[in-house]
């Protein structure tokens, strides 16, 4: 039976779901998973909440999936102080000690760190810091440099004081250590830069030309995508193009079905994916870098991944930085590490570092 909205919190989310899902009514009952809610728009319910002031996490939100269930949350809370964020999502709430800053992968999605935050002991906050781009009131960051200095400014922000603990999966382990370079350089102490899995795009006697081509096919294909987001809802991509959309966008079967049908959630989510790419490939083409960062920092390495591709990374990662990396193995490949056994040990191993720092300690643990 359709239960319409009563309190005002209740209205405020009504309106953010029906639009967010393009459905004409919404029941304060109805769940929305349920009603075709899924990663992407369940970020955008944060943070449309959170600019009225509202500090939900992603966890709350899954177990609290209704407009009832959330609006009593919300309404048992006084609002928040809370800065204005693009990017900074609360994956898990805590007491007041350093949060954990987590980096997105290519994908820009923080809601693939679900697992992992809940894997971590102890009251502390964890913030997944989620590329603009994936809703249509941002734009997609075009290098690594541009994503490490707005995400360090919201951490900045939403953590004044006390040491920087940063930690990325994948693709975002470039934009993690630019972001401790950056915070160094402005005379913020960083606790620590754990890369879990960190991507491996430095080849040995690299091709120029293999590169340069790579760049205009990607650069072609978000000027593609540009163009269909911004055109009549339905609308699709080139059947050439969307086929190549596609096989750099590997993001599973809802989302291809997304693409083909013209979705624009999906079509952003490519684009956004597209765009890390290109920022990683332009990025890397600074190499070496004078200015390296010279902090700590643990990689986390896949222990099933083939022994070839280990070695490679850690040397990438050597060459990457000014400082030895610490070396830590852990179990599942690249895709898998931040699920099950990878994603339990890999928080065990954060859980006792950031234990290792007080609140209010200035940079002293």
């Amino acid at each position: 039976t359709y239960q319409p909205p009563t309190t005002p919190t209740e209205q405020h989310l009504t309106t953010i779901w029906t639009d967010l899902l393009d459905l004409d009514h919404i029941g304060i009952g109805d769940d929305f998973f349920n009603l075709g809610g899924h990663s992407l728009l369940a970020i955008q319910v944060l943070t449309r909440t959170q600019a009225h002031g509202y500090d939900l996490s992603l966890a709350e939100l899954f177990d609290h999936p209704t407009i009832a269930a959330l609006a009593a949350l919300i309404d048992s809370r006084a609002p928040a102080a809370a800065p204005e964020l693009t990017s900074a999502v609360l994956l898990r709430g805590g007491g007041t000690g350093p949060a954990l800053f987590v980096v997105h992968s290519a994908t820009g999605d923080v809601t693939e760190f679900d697992e992992l935050a809940g894997s971590i002991a102890g009251d502390r906050p964890v913030y997944g810091l989620q590329a603009p781009g994936l809703d249509e009131r941002s734009q997609p960051l075009g290098s690594i440099t541009a994503m490490a200095s707005a995400y360090l400014e919201e951490v900045q922000a939403l953590q004044p004081t006390g040491p920087l603990l940063l930690a990325a999966w994948s693709m975002g382990a470039h934009v993690a250590v630019e972001m401790a370079r950056e915070a160094v350089a402005a005379g913020r102490t960083v606790g620590g830069v754990f890369l879990i899995g960190p991507s491996v795009d430095l080849l040995p006697g690299r091709d120029r030309s293999f590169e340069r081509q790579q760049r205009e096919q990607l650069s072609a294909l978000l000027r593609d995508l540009d163009a269909t987001i911004a055109a009549a809802p339905g609308t699709r991509l080139p059947a050439a193009v969307e086929e190549e959309v596609l096989r750099h966008s590997a993001l599973g079967r809802a989302h291809e079905a997304g693409i083909r049908a013209g979705d624009k959630h999906r079509l952003r989510a490519a684009r956004v994916m597209i765009t890390n790419f290109l920022a990683s490939i332009e990025h890397l083409e600074r190499v070496p870098m004078p200015d390296a960062y010279d902090g700590p920092v643990v990689l986390f390495i896949p222990q099933d991944a083939p022994g070839r591709q280990r070695r490679r990374t850690v040397r990438q990662w050597r060459s990457l930085l000014r400082g030895t990396p610490r070396v830590i193995d852990v179990p599942g490949r690249h895709h898998t590490v931040i699920h099950g056994a990878g994603a339990a040990t890999v928080g065990r191993w954060l859980s006792a570092e950031m234990g290792r720092w007080q609140p209010d300690t200035g940079g002293t643990p």
